[in-house]
């Protein structure tokens, strides 16, 4: 019997929109400063799938700069 680990299998295959602890955090407080509201308008602004309401696409943006540039979370 073959053992699979899940973790090392999801984080290869991970679906677009999975969002990490670190990105969600820095989304939460981005949207508490910066008083996001609901809606469906910003996901154009940010250049992520217009699918997503503002909460979401705020968190993707956020997880696509931290896969570009780790350094933002040390």
């Amino acid at each position: 019997m073959k053992i699979i680990n899940y973790e090392e299998l999801f984080g290869e295959f991970k679906p677009d929109g999975a969002i990490s602890e670190d990105a969600n955090l820095i989304a939460n407080a981005l949207m508490r400063e910066l008083y996001i509201s609901s809606g469906h308008q910003l996901a154009r602004f940010l250049g992520v799938k217009s699918c997503f309401n503002n909460d979401m696409a705020m968190r993707v943006w956020v997880q696509k700069r931290l896969e570009v540039d780790l350094d933002y979370v040390d």
